[in-house]
């Protein structure tokens, strides 16, 4: 059983930001290629990480980007959606 197509997100965060969050996501192993896999219920996540130019805002602010994709092989769909509540969880910054 194939999972549904990959999830692709555009992000604001270098890659170290990345990787510092990825060790919050559990279980996952980080494989070369900003790379990381892992268990999702059952079955497998795959997320890669692709630097992209980053976007300027007002003249004084840049952000990075990334385009993030996660795909699921063998995983369920309470699985998967289990996942990428950690995944979010992971990555979520305070306000203020």
């Amino acid at each position: 059983m194939k999972g549904p197509p990959a999830i692709r997100k555009l992000m604001s965060c270098t890659a170290l930001e990345f990787a510092a969050s990825m060790a919050n996501v559990c279980g996952m192993e980080e494989l070369p290629d900003r790379t990381w896999t892992g268990k999702a219920g059952q079955g497998t996540a795959l997320i890669r990480y692709q630097s992209q130019p980053g976007v300027r805002l007002g003249g004084l602010l840049e952000l990075p980007r990334a385009v993030v994709t996660i795909s699921f092989d063998n995983v369920t769909g309470p699985d998967r959606a289990a996942f990428l509540r950690r995944f979010e969880l992971a990555f979520q910054r305070g306000g203020g």
